[in-house]
């Protein structure tokens, strides 16, 4: 996983409270009914984990095991192993798929590697493919293609992901100051991010950023002990 605190220890979640979210789904394609059958017929107790990020209804969304879950569906498994992620989403759910099991087709690297291009700008083509397996030539060819993919892969919630991302750093200890959420909180490297804007686009970075501000500071208020 990218730049993430490593994983806990896997556990057993009921089958009941793993949702197969299609945003997370890195195979556009879907299931694959061959590789379905050759689950069922192998033992359960040799499956990965699955990897699952927990929900605001107290479910998780699968993003690694989808043929995992399926199959243990369809042999009325209660329970599967699973490791959770807060925060992780779509590009963790195409990082795992390249580790083992069924490959990703062309067209869904390519997919990925649009969908970084997208989110994370400033990526070089050779990391963009190192994330995605392709070649750093494939990865410029598919970002700079004019045409996209037909079906545009639908979007997790970046509120989500933000939300465990931020937590991730401040209970790991790492990256408070720079965020500005330890005690000595340094707006600095915000500042020069405003700073990076022409001069007329920056009053407008700074009201997005006050907005946002705010309602951070609204939103966790009610849940503060420390008040």
């Amino acid at each position: 996983m990218n730049d993430r605190q490593p994983l806990g220890e896997p556990v057993p979640i009921p089958l009941a409270r793993l949702i197969p979210n299609p945003d997370y789904q890195p195979r556009a394609g879907g299931l694959s009914e061959p590789h379905l059958r050759l689950l069922l017929e192998s033992d359960p107790a040799t499956w990965p984990p699955l990897l699952v990020s927990p929900t605001d209804a107290d479910n998780f969304d699968i993003l690694d095991g989808f043929h995992r879950h399926e199959a243990a569906r369809r042999v009325g498994l209660p329970a599967v192993s699973c490791v959770v992620a807060p925060g992780a989403g779509y590009p963790e759910a195409v990082a795992a798929n390249l580790r083992h099991g069924l490959p990703l087709s062309m067209a869904d690297r390519k997919d990925a590697a649009r969908w970084w291009a997208e989110h994370v700008p400033g990526l070089s083509y050779r990391e963009i493919g190192r994330r995605v397996g392709l070649s750093d030539k494939t990865a410029k060819a598919a970002i700079e293609a004019p045409e996209r993919a037909e079906n545009p892969r639908p979007r997790a919630d970046p509120i989500r992901r933000l939300v465990g991302l931020t937590v991730d750093a401040y209970q790991g200890g790492h990256g408070r100051r720079f965020l500005g959420m330890g005690k000595e909180a340094d707006a600095g490297a915000f500042r020069r991010r405003i700073e990076e804007y022409d001069d007329d686009e920056r009053p407008k970075v700074a009201r997005a950023l006050a907005a946002f501000g705010r309602a951070i500071a609204a939103a966790a208020e009610p849940y503060l002990s420390d008040r």
